[in-house]
């Protein structure tokens, strides 16, 4: 069923849209406030998008979504997930065994437990070969596998080798990192700056 109508500013349980002719119609079980101009919102036990406007975005098709972030929106069909586009195009699949929202204009996604990162077309820039990564801060992505990590940036270029028994987040432009018995502090270009020895 197609609707053509203006969305009324409320958010509760009973959120209603009305018609031009006047007609009142509880058309979703719950409508989620305005992220970046889009409301997700449920129906029937799917999910869908509606703009600010009260022009339906996508049709509640999907199992899961999520509200918007970077222009971007997690979605879910079965157990597979991918991304639509706020013009509710789907520029990723729903090929994934999970995905999470985009940081810094990456997103990480996982597949056969093996992680990796995707730019906001959907290309790979980081390949799904780690055991292990995490999101992206300040621009920098750490990845791990056996036990060893390293530092990339969002254009998906390696920044040190995978030498690091433990890896921090990059914060105030420094990240924590440990060799051995050995904790130190690297720069966005990967050089020690301080505790080198």
């Amino acid at each position: 069923m197609m609707f053509s109508f203006f969305f009324l500013p409320l958010f509760s349980q009973n959120d209603t849209l009305k018609y031009p002719q006047g007609i009142i119609f509880s058309a979703f079980e719950k409508v989620w406030p305005l992220e970046e101009n889009i409301s997700r919102v449920i129906q029937g036990g799917k999910y869908g998008f509606i703009e600010a406007s009260g022009a339906i975005l996508t049709r509640p098709i999907y199992d899961k979504a999520s509200d918007f972030q970077e222009g971007r929106a997690k979605v879910s069909v079965g157990d597979k997930s991918g991304f639509i586009n706020n013009k509710g195009e789907e520029v990723v699949p729903a090929m994934f065994d999970r995905v999470w929202s985009f940081q810094d204009s990456v997103a990480m996604v996982s597949l056969n437990n093996r992680y990796g990162f995707i730019n906001y077309s959907g290309q790979t820039i980081i390949p799904l070969e780690f055991d292990y990564a995490q999101t992206a801060s300040e621009g920098l992505i750490i990845v791990s596998r056996e036990g060893k990590s390293a530092y990339f940036n969002t254009k998906g270029k390696r920044i040190t080798e995978m030498v690091y028994d433990e890896a921090w987040p990059f914060f105030n432009g420094k990240a924590k990192v440990r060799i051995d018995v050995q904790t130190f502090y690297i720069n966005s270009s990967g050089n020690c700056i301080e505790g080198c020895e």
